[in-house]
């Protein structure tokens, strides 16, 4: 009699306990997802704010009254979506920048300071937005970026350190 009762409770114990380890591998899985998507958000944020840093350097160079960007703006590639578009206008405005000051040395051996660089690595990024295309404009953004900070860090490097002025 003692164990008729106690029968319906040990099984209910079981089914409880299967479904408890069923719900830690679940609870494991979903926490591994989170883990691995938060290591890869911050994996592209770091990237990002490396590839800001190395771009603010040079603008900073530039002396401000040739500048058509402010460094501080380059920061705004940090916002999402926005980024998209931002990409034009950054990209485009630091070659400007240098091709006010070079020319304002008379200096017109330059070409376009990267200028079309700048906007082909804009429409490759943008481009990775687009299914199927984004495999072949990914690996040619990283590319088109790696030459355009070579450039302008050589860019940087012929600024004459007497046309800096301390702001």
């Amino acid at each position: 009699m003692g164990f008729g009762v106690l029968y319906p409770t040990l099984a209910s114990a079981q089914v409880y306990a299967v479904q408890s380890e069923d719900e830690l591998v679940i609870a494991g899985f979903i926490a591994a997802y989170f883990v691995f998507f938060a290591s890869i958000i911050a994996v592209s944020v770091t990237f990002h704010v490396v590839v800001i840093i190395l771009i603010a350097g040079p603008l900073k160079k530039i002396p401000p009254e040739h500048r058509i960007i402010e460094p501080g703006q380059v920061w705004l590639l940090l916002v999402p979506c926005f980024a998209m578009f931002w990409n034009f206008m950054v990209f485009q405005k630091i070659p400007q920048s240098f091709q006010r000051h070079f020319s304002s040395q008379g200096r017109t051996d330059l070409g376009d300071c990267g200028e079309q660089l700048g906007l082909w690595y804009a429409i490759t990024v943008a481009m990775t937005g687009v299914p199927c295309v984004q495999y072949i404009a990914a690996p040619a953004s990283l590319i088109l970026l790696i030459i355009f900070l070579v450039k302008i860090h050589t860019l940087k490097g012929q600024i004459s350190s007497t046309s800096i002025q301390v702001y």
